[in-house]
């Protein structure tokens, strides 16, 4: 490698000889540009000065010039007024010459006293001023006749000047002879001549006034030319230095920079090895000696650069060596512990199912408490597990989302749920709160998101004692299009032990809790939380926590999710307008009572709030007092001073205050609390957390009884036809038609159905999907034909269908839409969603407003007004408490079923009973048909059957043993079918018995 030898530096090469230039090139850079600035300033300097000079020089030839016009005029004048004086003999024309001779005498006395060699400049300037000389030329007078007094065009001016004054005394003696010889009357003829003498030497004089003004108009040309060439070589040669100065030092400067810039170039591409040569000393050659040095260090870097990334390469193969035996053991730690998990799980389910049958049996106490222990012990350690698989899912990159359609509020409230009874061990309040802003219906994994809550719930419950556990649903912003996404917020709030600052930065962590500690006491894998996270963060969103100790956590989730694609987006809006009642909420805690003002406020009802039951009973009081009165009261059960049952039972004690319906708020739900309930007056018993449809329902169930002044319930003026051959199945949906207004009628199976339809006309058909013989779809392919040889439909093939199905399978709704049906409907479905589906599919106008005063909920005919709803009477009311207390049929299915026929005049409930009672009569036999043949399709076929009308009765284990049935059949797990059947048929027995209980007539 070469380098700047020492003696390159001293002495540049091609220097300029000359000390001057050697200066010049060492100079600093800075002190160069002002030295060219300098010799620009100078050029232009000297320009000004000889601009100036110029301007001075001809300022005084033109004082000359306008001096000898005034002399001139005065000697003319002069001789004018001696020729008048000859004439007129006046004494006025004498002294007017007199005063035309004092102008030439002030000029004669300046130029005298400036030939002084020390002239007084005040007198000559005295004497110029009586020369009737401008004052502002005087000065230049006298500055030209000093300093150019012996240029030979003003020394000819000066001489002129001064022969003239010669011939001027001459004209002043001749004018004195004049005078004296015309005062004294002397000789006539001594006057003329005196005269003709005065002429004579005035024609002398016209001629000097002449070369006077020639030889000025000479000086000023001849001063011109001479300036003129004197700035011009002046400038040129000061032009012509700076140039070759300046030339000189940009090329040095240029130079200099030019090979720097080379040397940078050179460096880009990793050229370190030719130094830049040093040409000076100034500012640059610094620079390039600096440059050099950098290139040196440049050079002795990459050499030590070099050696690193041989052994940087040595070590990334050696770690990519490692890594991917890592990943390797990593992907095989992954699929072991999913097929672990797996492999543990059918275990389980067995421990599972087979304690949960052992704890149905005849047990003492000893023994139940044993085996709930197990059961218990059991669900913790599937939950367990179920960790473990989703975690190790992730880890292996096999987790794949499922976006569909739903409702966000419906999500929460069923992880709410599921939950509740956790909440209600610990007696927490459990509570759900939904901003508004929000759509019914959103699009995302609802699985995922609903796992996700689960375990944020969940642990929120965990670790808390006491207090309350909220969530909170919230739109951040809605999108800025109309197909853009909403920015939601899921937050999970409570009041328990709360998380340490320093806990918190690993609280994501895998098998991480917040202290050793905390997992002793609580349990757990640790593996919650990250989970949460690597789901949230798959479906694009973000999670995070605010705690502290003892004061509680809060979990945020956001996530960006789209609009419902479907048609189905309002599905969740409600289908009737609410009536506009008064309503007393009394509840201890502050979060209940804001959810429930809410919700009842958006209802469009006037709410009042109360914190216990002795505010409460006090304010009704007054209420009373002022002839107010209200319409519904929601009631706490646990509340301080006066509880909820406390309270119930002092408004029966007042008449004026018994009247008003109650219906029971609850954390606890047993069968023992809601026949207190009963007992005490209330007409409804809900569960915490409050559920907006089930509220919903409630309230138009209990104000069903009065003509309320809110707004009517719609009604739909539609001919339907329901195929379906679950005889419970067609009691449900046919009552929910009626009392819409529609007109049903029924078919028992698909070609009873297509028979129908070639002998009437239809504006909707609600198809079951399976069915003995021809299924829905068959006969739907049938009907889409059109007429045929073998159908001549009645009803157009362009008809709206809707599929109607028990299976509700993830991809059921896309595969039935894609096979042709206009819409779909899982059983068993609300009055809600069945009325959004007619809004939706009817044509514009069949959905409208029914008369003012029917009752929502009420049936309503064709022809004349309906009979208003009567209140149900006591005896009903006991009877649902008998229901209630039953653990076998579910209360909430029951109600829905009441509410459906208010007034019992169609005998629905009993209706259902019995075909319920009918079909298991009718489906038992064929189902040990077809366990002794092997028949897995009957059996399926039975299971599904059950399961449908099993829900819509309430029987919702019963309905869950018919799900695994049918689901143990599909996935070809038949090991312990025959148990599940035995299990079967120990519960049909079990809900038949509660059913002859609950509608005697039946029995």
């Amino acid at each position: 490698m070469s380098q700047v030898r020492p003696s390159a530096a001293r002495h540049p090469r091609a220097a300029p000889p000359g000390a001057a230039r050697h200066l010049l090139r060492d100079l600093p850079v800075a002190r160069k540009m002002v030295l060219i600035v300098l010799l620009f300033v100078a050029v232009v300097a000297a320009l000004v000065v000889l601009t100036k000079l110029s301007s001075d020089i001809h300022s005084g030839l033109r004082a000359y010039v306008a001096g000898e016009g005034h002399w001139s005029k005065a000697h003319r004048d002069g001789v004018h007024h001696l020729e008048h004086y000859v004439e007129s003999r006046s004494a006025l024309d004498y002294e007017a010459y007199e005063r035309t001779l004092q102008v030439i005498a002030g000029d004669l006395r300046a130029r005298l006293e400036l030939e002084k060699p020390e002239p007084d400049l005040a007198v000559a300037r005295a004497a110029f001023l009586a020369g009737l000389n401008h004052p502002d030329d005087i000065d230049n007078l006298i500055w030209l006749f000093r300093h150019f007094r012996n240029v030979s065009y003003l020394d000819r001016v000066i001489g002129l000047w001064a022969r003239a004054d010669v011939m001027i005394d001459e004209l002043r003696g001749l004018g004195t002879a004049l005078r004296i010889e015309i005062e004294g009357a002397g000789d006539a003829q001594r006057i003329a001549a005196i005269a003709a003498s005065i002429e004579q030497l005035h024609r002398r004089i016209l001629p000097l006034n002449d070369q006077f003004s020639d030889t000025l108009g000479e000086a000023s040309r001849w001063i011109t030319r001479l300036l003129f060439g004197l700035m011009l070589v002046t400038s040129s040669a000061s032009l012509l230095f700076g140039l070759v100065v300046a030339n000189y030092l940009m090329r040095h400067i240029n130079r200099q920079i030019a090979e720097l810039r080379a040397g940078a170039l050179r460096v880009a591409d990793e050229d370190f090895e030719q130094a830049v040569e040093v040409r000076s000393s100034d500012e640059l050659g610094r620079l390039a000696s600096t440059f050099n040095h950098m290139m040196a260090r440049l050079r002795q870097h990459r050499s030590e650069i070099e050696a690193g990334a041989r052994e940087l390469q040595h070590a990334t193969t050696a770690a990519q060596a490692l890594a991917l035996q890592a990943e390797t053991a990593s992907q095989a730690k992954s699929q072991f512990m999913a097929t672990m998990s797996h492999e543990i799980r059918t275990p389980m389910n067995g421990v599972l199912g087979m304690t949960e049958l052992l704890l149905s049996t005849e047990l003492d106490t000893r023994q139940r408490r044993f085996a709930q222990a197990v059961y218990r012990s059991g669900e913790g350690l599937l939950e367990i597990i179920n960790d473990i698989l989703d975690f190790s899912k992730i880890e292996a990159g096999k987790l794949e989302l499922a976006p569909t359609d739903f409702s966000p509020r419906a999500l929460v409230e069923d992880v709410l749920e599921l939950l509740a009874p956790r909440a209600q061990e610990k007696r927490l309040e459990l509570s759900f709160r939904e901003h508004p802003g929000l759509p019914a219906a959103l699009h995302g994994d609802a699985l995922r998101l609903r796992q996700v809550l689960t375990n944020l719930v969940a642990n929120a419950i965990k670790f808390t004692e006491h207090g309350e556990v909220v969530v909170e649903l919230e739109a951040l912003h809605a999108p800025a299009a109309a197909e853009g996404p909403f920015s939601v917020e899921f937050s999970v709030r409570d009041t328990g032990i709360g998380i340490s600052a320093e806990a918190l930065p690993r609280l994501f962590s895998a098998f991480t809790q917040a202290s050793s500690g905390m997992a002793r006491r609580y349990g757990g894998t640790g593996l919650g939380l990250v989970i949460s996270r690597q789901l949230v963060e798959l479906m694009g969103g973000t999670i995070e926590a605010e705690s502290r100790p003892g004061m509680g956590s809060r979990f945020r989730v956001r996530l960006a999710l789209g609009r419902a694609t479907g048609d189905g987006e309002d599905a969740g809006a409600d289908p009737q307008r609410m009536p506009a009642l008064r309503v007393l909420v009394v509840d201890d805690n502050d979060t209940n009572r804001i959810v429930l003002e809410n919700l009842l406020g958006a209802w469009g009802m006037s709410v009042t709030l109360a914190s216990d039951g002795q505010q409460a009973l006090d304010l009704l009081r007054r209420e009373r007092d002022a002839k107010r009165h209200f319409d519904l009261a929601l009631i706490d059960m646990h509340m301080p001073r006066l509880d909820g049952f406390e309270l119930a039972h002092a408004l029966q004690a007042e008449p004026a205050l018994a009247d008003i319906k109650l219906v029971m708020l609850s954390s606890v739900s047993s069968p023992d609390e809601a026949r207190r309930a009963q007992a005490a007056g209330f007409l409804r018993f809900i569960n915490k957390p409050v559920r907006k449809a089930e509220l919903r329902q409630v309230i138009l169930g209990v104000s069903s009884g009065r003509a309320t002044g809110g707004a009517p319930a719609p009604r739909v003026d539609a001919h339907i036809l329901v195929v379906e051959d679950n005889p419970v199945n067609q009691e449900v949906i046919a009552q929910m038609l009626r009392n819409f207004g529609c007109r049903v009628q029924l078919a028992a199976s698909a070609l009873e159905g297509l028979r129908a339809l070639c002998e009437k006309r239809f504006d909707l058909v609600m198809m079951d999907i399976q069915m003995p013989g021809m299924d829905g779809i068959e006969a739907l392919g049938w009907f889409r034909r059109g007429p045929g040889e073998r159908f001549t439909f009645v009803t157009p093939p362009t008809t709206p269908v809707v599929a109607v199905t028990a299976n509700a399978l993830g991809g059921d709704c896309e595969r039935l839409l894609g096979l042709g049906f206009d819409d779909y409907l899982s059983k068993p479905f609300r009055q809600s969603q069945l009325l959004a589906m007619l809004s939706q599919r009817l044509n514009p106008g069949a959905v409208v407003p029914c008369a003012e005063g029917v009752a929502p909920g009420a049936s309503t005919k064709k022809v004349g007004a309906a009979a208003p709803a009567t209140p149900a009477s006591p005896a009903s009311r006991q009877a649902a408490s008998t229901t209630c207390t039953d653990d076998l049929l579910d209360a909430q299915a029951l109600q829905r079923l009441r509410d459906l026929d208010p007034s019992g005049a169609n005998r629905l409930l009993e209706r259902v009973v019995q075909a319920f009672a009918s079909s298991t009569g009718r489906l038992l036999p064929q189902l040990d048909e077809a366990m002794a043949a092997g028949d897995l399709h009957g059996v399926r076929h039975v299971a599904h059957t059950l399961k449908s009308s099993s829900a819509s009765i309430g029987a919702l284990k019963l309905a869950a043993l018919c799900a695994e049935v049918e689901a143990m059949i599909r996935s070809k797990e038949v090991q312990r079918l025959q148990e599940r059947v035995t299990q079967m048929h120990r519960e049909i027995d079990s809900v038949g018995k509660a059913l002859r209980a609950l509608v005697p007539q039946v029995a």
